[in-house]
């Protein structure tokens, strides 16, 4: 079968520096990304989170300082690479997040919902920082 991929892109009121710091800590990752994370962003390091309730094992393979962290996360039943990249931009700074699976299929039809979820918590919660 052939590989499936979900990508999104949405441009925030952030700082490429703000935008990097939600990203390269783990524990923040908790705000928008999944539930709950023990996850140490750096080149081979492995960890844990909950995403919607469900565990997920976690191991980081690239980290470009400023720019893109890719890791692939696993459950029993399913496995992915997700890559999360900063976006320079003129006024606002882009978010883009690609995750790929190893065939199409169910879990990238979830993927899709899910990233569309997260990038919507990441949006709203951005904007009440902004109003404050």
């Amino acid at each position: 079968m052939d590989r499936a991929s979900v990508t999104r892109h949405v441009e925030l009121d952030l700082s490429e520096e703000e935008l990097w710091a939600l990203i390269a800590d783990g524990r923040r990752w908790a705000e928008w990304l999944v539930d709950e994370s023990a996850v140490e962003v750096g080149p081979g390091a492995d960890g844990t989170v909950v995403d919607d309730g469900e565990h997920r094992d976690v191991r980081v393979h690239t980290v470009e300082h400023g720019r893109r962290v890719v890791f692939e996360w696993w459950t029993d039943d399913e496995r992915s690479e997700v890559a999360i990249e900063v976006v320079p931009g003129d006024d606002r700074t882009g978010l883009r997040i690609t995750e790929t699976f190893a065939c199409a299929g169910a879990a990238s039809a979830r993927a899709s919902i899910a990233w569309d979820v997260r990038l919507l918590v990441l949006c709203l919660g951005t904007a009440a920082l902004a109003r404050t």
